[in-house]
């Protein structure tokens, strides 16, 4: 048992330096809204991203329909990868910091308005909770928001929609690529079937859930408005056949989509 202690205390012991290090390793600037975190030297790409984040904030609380306390963000270096995340489960949303160099990703009026608004989208959707779902999460936690059991399709359209939508030069529904892919499917006869629009495929590599529903929702807020996805978030937000989602989402989703 001594022996245990030992070893332990000497694992404890070289681990202290490195958990020292990086502890004072991230800077950060807030908002009320946002708390952005960064390593030294990234201070005008933060203030940049806090300052994005802000001017379209009002936009996103409107397009879902729910306004957030204070979320984090994190500014990571990952090299030449071109990304970011958002998990509703830990309240925390990263952005990579390189912007890309090409492809649909560079269609916008910056990579932070682009990223940092497509991922605040994600977070203010999938959080988006009342009624019964809402005891349930508080007793059990961030793990049964409703929303985070939509299929794929719906999680990534509305963020797709919505990050073309806040001008008419940003977001991949206002570049080429993606109507482009669709034009192109429907003119060979090609279209995927439902199921294979909402995942991604073999057959249309190119073709996925990113493209079917951004152009789904670019749709429905042509002929429906945009005022109508709030109305659809607040219904399967509050759903408890929304955690049925994963095994059968016709249950909640057909009466969401009737009801907005």
């Amino acid at each position: 048992m001594k022996k245990i202690f030992m070893i332990a205390a000497i694992v404890v012991i070289l681990a202290l330096p490195v958990v020292l290090n990086a502890w004072p390793s991230y800077k950060s600037l807030s908002t009320p809204y946002f708390r952005v975190f960064y390593r030294p030297g990234w201070e005008s790409q933060a203030l940049n991203l806090l300052q994005t984040l802000e001017q379209y904030r009002p936009f996103v609380e409107e397009l879902t329909g729910n306004r957030l306390d204070r979320i984090s963000y994190v500014i990571e270096d990952m090299g030449n990868m071109v990304n970011g995340y958002a998990s509703p489960v830990g309240i925390k949303i990263a952005v990579f910091a390189y912007p890309p160099s090409g492809d649909e990703l560079s269609n916008g009026e910056s990579w932070w308005q682009l990223v940092g608004v497509h991922e605040y989208i994600h977070m203010s959707q999938m959080t988006k909770i009342s009624g019964e779902p809402s005891i349930i999460r508080a007793l059990f936690g961030n793990i049964f928001y409703p929303n985070l059991y939509q299929p794929n399709w719906m999680t990534e359209a509305i963020t797709v929609y919505g990050e073309s939508a806040m001008s008419p030069y940003s977001g991949r529904m206002n570049g080429g690529t993606y109507p482009a892919i669709v034009s192109a499917l429907a003119a060979e006869g090609n279209l995927p079937s439902i199921t294979k629009a909402g995942y991604y495929s073999s057959g249309t590599p190119l073709a996925n859930h990113y493209v079917f529903g951004g152009s789904f929702y670019k749709y429905l807020a042509e002929k429906y408005g945009q005022d109508k996805f709030p109305v659809l978030f607040e219904y399967t937000g509050s759903s408890l056949f929304s955690y049925l989602n994963p095994l059968y989402s016709n249950i909640s989703l057909q009466e969401a989509y009737k009801e907005a």
